[in-house]
């Protein structure tokens, strides 16, 4: 094999890999939500695809007022209490769970949000849309 090629062909892995390494994508799956008629609590699978580790630290529906917070159930003396939380990160290749019972994003203020837009902010301003489904989880 050619040289030239060889070195065109390293050259292109490496700009792949900075780019994994700097701006590292970020795919949401299996999202659902609950609405209680006050509040709704979105529930998703977060996966980093990139090679350096990814926070998400806010978050808003597309559109609309209202308060959105991350969110993590935690269990003191027996008793499971939300407490909203600054970040989520995610590793390199890693995925990280919003769940009933976990880590959830929380939309209060009596929002139904069918069918609306997501949006996680990412540490380095960069925006994660997620279409919401049409219904809530049962």
């Amino acid at each position: 094999m050619n040289v030239r090629v060889l070195a065109g062909v390293a050259f292109a892995l490496l700009v792949v890999a900075l780019y994994l390494y700097i701006n590292p994508p970020i795919s949401v799956s299996a999202v659902s939500y609950t609405y209680t008629g006050f509040s709704a609590g979105v529930f998703f699978k977060a996966r980093n695809l990139g090679l350096s580790e990814v926070c998400i630290v806010d978050a808003y529906i597309e559109g609309v007022k209202t308060v959105v917070e991350l969110h993590e159930t935690v269990k003191e003396g027996g008793v499971a209490k939300m407490v909203p939380v600054d970040k989520v990160c995610i590793p390199p290749l890693g995925t990280v769970e919003f769940r009933h019972g976990g880590l959830h994003v929380m939309i209060m203020g009596g929002i139904d949000p069918a069918g609306k837009t997501l949006v996680l902010v990412l540490d380095d301003g960069r925006e994660v849309k997620v279409e919401l489904p049409s219904k809530p989880r049962s």
